[in-house]
């Protein structure tokens, strides 16, 4: 009896170790747009690492496909992505945290394979963050519309010198491009502040393979963002933080709360010379249709006052 129990046991426990990492659905599937509540947590550290954030906050994806894109079944089966909002009111600043998985990396494919990127230029993967501080649904993306914004977080690539790329990315003290960061710009704007960097805002993303013997993928990556919401942007104009800033709270816009979304973008482009062959292309919101001009089709993010309690996890993908 004892034999067999021990037996059972260890079947359980090789079992659990092949477990997958479950599936995450987003309680609004379907519903478009869509509406999250931001409680208030301690500040974060930007640094990718969600060990400080509460378990318990309300866990959405980005999984409605825009329906003018053509996916393919491996985009369908590639992206397994969840992100959280929270907020702090003595900061006044947003946090947002992501977890995504995927097949394959081509951010740093170059840098693996000797260079070789394939044949298509446009490869990324990217996470999308989408305000707008008035939440009225209208406007176009500039200083004098509503403060409609995209923000845009992709990896370092040091062979990217194409559009933001060649201002954004992540560096050290000295200015040099680091070979693991995160390059971070507002779509439309090449230069806000003096580092090309958006104004009160951070972000970072680590990305790495599941496993280290195969450093080609799948992967694994854990992003963080924090920001204050901006009401007033202009090129080569550095924002004034008491002018230029929204002071949120539960009743920001007669309770309304601002526009809000994110959009989870993989384009893995020809890379057949690396790996078998593919040609991804997903563009996937939290809330349907592109969001680009069309703040109408953002969510919601509306702010408590709830606090909640840090309770400690670095196991991410259990959610």
């Amino acid at each position: 009896m004892k034999r067999t129990t021990l037996v059972l046991s260890l079947l359980l426990i090789v079992s659990l170790s092949f477990a997958q990492t479950p599936v995450h659905r987003d309680p609004q599937e379907g519903i478009n747009p869509k509406t999250v509540t931001a409680y208030q947590i301690e500040p974060i550290t930007v640094d990718g690492d969600l060990s400080d954030w509460p378990t318990d906050l309300e866990k959405r994806s980005c999984g409605e496909f825009y329906p003018s894109y053509t996916i393919n079944s491996r985009a369908l089966s590639t992206q397994d992505n969840w992100f959280m909002v929270a907020w702090n009111d003595q900061t006044n600043q947003v946090f947002i945290a992501g977890y995504s998985e995927d097949d394959v990396n081509v951010s740093q494919l170059s840098k693996w394979n000797g260079g070789v990127i394939g044949s298509d230029g446009w490869f990324c993967e990217r996470w999308e963050v989408y305000t707008e501080w008035d939440n009225d649904d209208g406007g176009a993306y500039g200083p004098a519309e509503g403060g409609n914004l995209e923000y845009v977080i992709v990896q370092n690539d040091k062979g990217r010198t194409d559009g933001n790329y060649a201002t954004s990315q992540e560096k050290d003290a000295a200015g040099n491009i680091l070979d693991e960061g995160t390059a971070f710009w507002i779509y439309k704007y090449t230069m806000v502040t003096p580092d090309a960097r958006p104004p009160f805002a951070q972000a970072k993303w680590v990305i790495t393979p599941k496993d280290p013997n195969h450093p080609f993928g799948p992967y694994v990556g854990r992003f963080e963002m924090s920001f204050k919401v901006l009401n007033f942007l202009m090129e080569d104009v550095i924002p004034d933080e008491n002018t230029d800033t929204v002071d949120l709270d539960p009743n920001v816009n007669n309770g309304r709360g601002i526009g809000f979304d994110m959009t989870f973008m993989d384009r893995d482009g020809d890379i057949s010379s690396m790996v078998s062959t593919r040609d991804t292309w997903a563009w996937i919101g939290w809330s349907s249709e592109s969001k680009v001009n069309q703040p109408q089709f953002n969510g919601k993010l509306l702010f408590s006052t709830e606090f909640k309690e840090l309770t400690h996890i670095t196991n991410w993908e259990v959610f």
